[in-house]
């Protein structure tokens, strides 16, 4: 008999044992309530009894139901306990961290071989978002804009500085005119194609142009793109001038794919800060994470 009793039918009656529901059974089983009455009906025909009876006042057990949750339940949470032990035994560390689509395609992906290469046995998560994500119950760790970081109990959160980032013009090398500038040379006088590339609004380049006091009534406004990596490729691209952060940018000037224009730099708006919850950092994957990406911006 027990070679035809199958592992999906005790599960399903000990599902519908705890909960006294069909209906509550196919919502936790993710099944439909039809398919847990199949599996429930073919443990019943094996056995010969049936194992439920329904009366006004709702799902109740027959004694042979009874007798059988009594030797299944302890069972089947014995073979829970050993898959979870196999399991643990891989000593396989994770850590789950949201960022927002810009940060993940410019900083995070392009040294995310280095952490694998130093930590492989943990597996790393990437949600790559700008919907803000709960840290108690999606994620492990966010990296965001600190204007990003809702109010969460100051207990249970813990929050790291991660970038003191500086904000100024790029643009590729190709479209730079030959000459020496300084940083009171109109843009105009600086590139062969006087661009703006702006990122989500206009405001962040007319803010800048006025805080450092340069006419841009002479510059073309070009696209507005959805995040910093679109932009930034289009500035590699030729398309225009680009203002972007200092962390998003080291890199790419260094490959000499990005300049430097001869613009004032100015401070972030945002630095960048990694929040996560307390309990979260006790672990093992995601304080190595962060101290690995603290690592990154020494």
């Amino acid at each position: 008999m027990l070679k035809h009793c199958s592992l999906d039918s005790l599960l399903a009656f000990e599902t519908v044992s705890r909960l006294q529901s069909f209906s509550r059974a196919a919502v936790e089983l993710n099944l439909t309530q039809p398919t847990i009455s199949y599996r429930i009906k073919r443990l019943e025909d094996l056995i010969g009894k049936p194992l439920f009876e329904r009366s006004s006042s709702g799902l109740s057990w027959t004694q042979s139901g009874h007798n059988l949750y009594q030797n299944v339940a302890p069972l089947l949470d014995e073979l829970a306990k050993a898959l979870e032990s196999e399991a643990n035994s891989r000593n396989v560390e994770q850590v789950s961290v949201t960022t927002s689509p810009a940060f993940s395609a410019i900083w995070l992906v392009p040294r995310l071989q280095d952490f694998l290469i130093k930590h492989p046995h943990i597996e790393v998560s990437i949600t790559a978002t700008d919907r803000y994500m709960d840290l108690f119950t999606e994620a492990d760790l966010a990296i965001r804009p600190i204007s990003h970081n809702r109010s969460q109990p100051s207990a249970n959160i813990r929050i790291l500085p991660f970038t003191e980032d500086q904000e100024f013009a790029v643009c590729s090398p190709r479209i730079i005119k030959d000459g020496v500038f300084n940083e009171h040379t109109p843009l105009t006088d600086q590139v062969t194609t006087p661009v703006l590339l702006h990122d989500e609004t206009k405001s962040i380049w007319a803010n800048y142009l006025h805080n450092i006091g340069l006419d841009g009534t002479q510059l073309r406004d070009g696209p507005i793109f959805s995040n910093a990596d679109l932009t930034l490729k289009a500035a590699i691209s030729g398309l225009g001038v680009a203002f972007a952060r200092s962390s998003y940018t080291k890199e790419m000037i260094e490959a000499g794919l990005l300049a430097k224009l001869s613009l004032p730099s100015v401070p972030a708006a945002n630095d960048y800060i990694i929040a996560c919850s307390n309990k979260a950092y006790a672990r093992p994957g995601p304080k190595t994470f962060i101290d690995w990406m603290i690592e990154q911006q020494l």
